[in-house]
């Protein structure tokens, strides 16, 4: 109870604070103002109650978790580590499939660092990097392992960041509320991670 009595004031708090550099609302549509300097994406999955609706069960069903998840895939700057973009979308939906439904409009001359399930974001954005997947045909070579050491090296800092997400205990137990007050305080988790850097 005392969640709801506090959730407005703090947005409206956050909509006040000058460097942030956002509010609430543009931060839930579109994130800040992504420019050319390098950044990092990556999933994160949150358990939720399994929907009465048969259609939304189909739908937040994760096959890799399986549990009915919503993802969340946050964009956070490499230098600053700071979250600059954060979206939403069902457990069955592809991490990729999700981040090409939001960043449709970004500069293609951005240099994303993603994981192996990003394989095509170059096709997207020319200086992204994922790691190297070897074949049946095709094993890696030395400098194939070099580079995949130095990408997740460098990738690291965004798999820190989901986990002071899940600090709270929202976006790491089973969220048994409603999906739409879930998002609004996934955001406000953001908000607050950003704040205390």
């Amino acid at each position: 109870r005392w969640i709801h009595k506090i959730e407005d004031w703090l947005y409206s708090i956050f909509d006040n604070v000058s460097n942030m550099g956002i509010s609430y609302k543009d931060f839930k549509k579109k994130g800040r103002e992504i420019t050319t300097t390098e950044k990092q994406v990556d999933v994160t999955e949150c358990p939720i109650q399994r929907p009465k609706n048969k259609e939304l069960q189909v739908l937040y069903y994760s096959g890799k978790k399986k549990k009915h998840t919503i993802k969340i895939q946050i964009i956070i700057d490499t230098k600053t580590l700071e979250i600059i973009s954060i979206a939403f979308d069902a457990g069955s939906v592809h991490d990729f499939n999700l981040f090409k439904k939001t960043t449709q409009e970004l500069n293609e001359l951005i240099a994303f660092l993603a994981d192996s399930g990003y394989q095509g974001i170059v096709e997207l954005f020319k200086n992204s990097l994922t790691p190297k997947k070897k074949s049946k045909n095709k094993p890696l070579t030395d400098q194939d392992k070099e580079l995949n050491k130095l990408i997740s090296s460098i990738r690291i800092s965004v798999e820190h960041v989901n986990c002071q997400l899940k600090i709270f205990k929202i976006l790491s137990t089973r969220y048994r509320s409603r999906i739409k007050t879930f998002y609004k305080r996934a955001i406000l988790i953001c908000f607050l991670y950003n704040y205390c850097l």
